[in-house]
C-alpha cells in the first residue's frame, strides 16, 4: 500500500481515538467533576494527509506558541529568563478561579494529547 494510504488510515485512527477517549464515561466524569465540557479539552492540532508528502494541518484557533508566550519580556522587578508555563497562564488569567479553570484545562488537554500520540506508536 502507498505512504499516503497508510497517512490517512492513520489519521482516521487518530480521529477516531479522540471521539473514543472523549465519549468514555470515565472522562466525561472526570470532566464534570471539574465543571469542564468536551468543547474546553481539545488536542492541540489535527493532521488530515491529502497526498504523498502533503498534509493540512489543522490547529486550535486563537492559540500560541509556546516558544512565542515564552520569549516575552518581563516586568522591570522580575529575573531575566523564559518565562515558565505557569508563569505564562498566570498573566493571562490574573483571577485565582480563571488560572484553577486554564490549569486544569492544561492538565486534560495535555493528558488527552499524549495518549492520543502514544497509542499508535505501541501497536
Amino acid at each position: 500500500p502507498s505512504s499516503s494510504m497508510w497517512e490517512c488510515a492513520t489519521a482516521s485512527f487518530m480521529r477516531l481515538l479522540d471521539r473514543l477517549v472523549t465519549e468514555a464515561p470515565e472522562f466525561q466524569a472526570l470532566l464534570a467533576s471539574c465543571g469542564l465540557r468536551n468543547e474546553d479539552v481539545r488536542v492541540t492540532y489535527a493532521v488530515v494527509p491529502v497526498a504523498l508528502g502533503s498534509a493540512l494541518v489543522e490547529c486550535v484557533p486563537d492559540s500560541e506558541p509556546l516558544e512565542r508566550a515564552r520569549d516575552r519580556p518581563r516586568g522591570l522587578r522580575e529575573p531575566g529568563g523564559l518565562r515558565s508555563l505557569h508563569e505564562i497562564l498566570r498573566d493571562a488569567n490574573p483571577e485565582p478561579q480563571a488560572l484553577e479553570r486554564a490549569l486544569q484545562v492544561l492538565a486534560f488537554t495535555s493528558a488527552k494529547s499524549s495518549v492520543l500520540s502514544f497509542v499508535p506508536h505501541i501497536g
